[in-house]
């Protein structure tokens, strides 16, 4: 089911959370709930709902990304404007981002580092 929503249920009254209660993505330690099978990305939180013109902008204003791997290389690919690879070796550190060089256009080619982690993203400037 991979980017497809499998179940809906509209919700017309206020939502609101109790701040002493731990917020959960996609696994519960409440029996009631299903745990969610499959990946949670690029979550967001908003202060108020978000109409639907806003929902359609957020998911339009993204670049589809392609990654391909050949041996130590990694070849990144999209088709959209103004966005630039980043990388960061270590995603707890939000300051670490820094640009790929020759990465404002793709595709671009990156060599995996021996050891270690690198983290990449695209980013509009």
């Amino acid at each position: 089911m991979d980017g497809q929503l499998a179940a809906s249920n509209p919700n017309s009254g206020p939502w609101s959370w109790d701040p002493s209660e731990q917020i959960e993505l996609g696994k519960s330690y409440d029996s009631f709930w299903r745990r969610f099978d499959g990946y949670l990305d690029d979550v967001q939180f908003y202060n108020r709902s978000l109409s639907a013109a806003e929902v359609a902008e957020i998911f339009q204003s993204r670049p589809a990304l392609g990654v391909g791997r050949t041996g130590n290389q990694l070849t990144f690919s999209w088709s959209e404007t103004g966005f630039v690879l980043q990388e960061n070796p270590n995603v707890t550190n939000a300051l670490g981002w820094n640009n790929v060089a020759g990465g404002s256009t793709g595709p671009v080619t990156v060599t995996i580092p021996a050891t270690g982690n690198n983290f990449y993203r695209l980013r509009k400037p």
